[in-house]
C-alpha cells in the first residue's frame, strides 16, 4: 500500500495502537499518505490510572511527526463516570458523534478552535447526567450540519452505556 493517499480508521477497544505505532506504520509503509482520519474508543475497565492512560495516549500524538511534519492533530474526550476515552483526528471526519457533556477533552491542536471542528457530523447523540446543567443549544452550536435532531440521553451517575 505504498501509494495510498487517504486512510480512515475506526476502532473500538484496541488498546495496543497509539500515536507512536501509527507514526511507524505511516513512515514505513504509507509514505504517500496525505489524509489520515482516525477515531478510536477505549473502555477503561477497572483502570484506576485512567488519567495516566489518557495522558500517555494523547502524548503519543505530540511528536514532531504529528505536529510539524504532518500537522495532524488529535483530540481526546473522556468521561470518568463511564470510564471511556474517545480519541479522533481534527477536524472530526465522521458523520456520527456520540459525546458526553459537558465535554472534557485534551487536544494536540495549538489553536482553541480545533475542538469545534464538527462540520461533517450529521447525527449527534449526546449523553449527560441529570446533575449537569447541559444546555441543548450550547451543544448544538458546535454541530452546524445536523440532518436529524440530536438524540439526548440522560444517564445516572456511575451507570454504564
Amino acid at each position: 500500500m505504498p501509494n495510498l493517499c487517504s486512510l480512515t480508521v475506526q476502532t473500538i477497544n484496541d488498546s495496543s495502537v497509539d500515536g507512536h505505532q501509527w507514526e511507524q506504520i505511516i513512515r514505513n509503509h504509507l509514505i504517500k499518505l496525505k489524509r489520515f482520519r482516525l477515531k478510536l474508543a477505549r473502555k477503561l475497565v477497572n483502570d484506576r490510572n485512567w488519567q495516566q492512560h489518557l495522558d500517555e495516549l494523547i502524548d503519543s500524538f505530540r511528536s514532531r511527526f504529528w505536529l510539524e511534519e504532518r500537522r495532524w492533530f488529535v483530540q481526546c474526550d473522556w468521561d470518568p463516570d463511564v470510564a471511556a476515552i474517545y480519541l479522533y483526528t481534527l477536524p472530526y471526519a465522521f458523520d456520527r458523534f456520540t459525546g458526553h457533556f459537558p465535554l472534557l477533552f485534551k487536544s494536540t491542536c495549538p489553536h482553541n478552535k480545533c475542538h469545534c471542528s464538527y462540520d461533517r457530523v450529521h447525527r449527534l447523540k449526546y449523553i449527560s447526567s441529570p446533575s449537569e446543567d447541559s444546555s441543548y443549544s450550547s451543544i448544538l452550536v458546535r454541530f452546524i450540519n445536523l440532518k436529524l435532531p440530536a438524540t439526548p440521553v440522560t444517564i445516572e451517575h456511575g451507570a454504564s452505556l
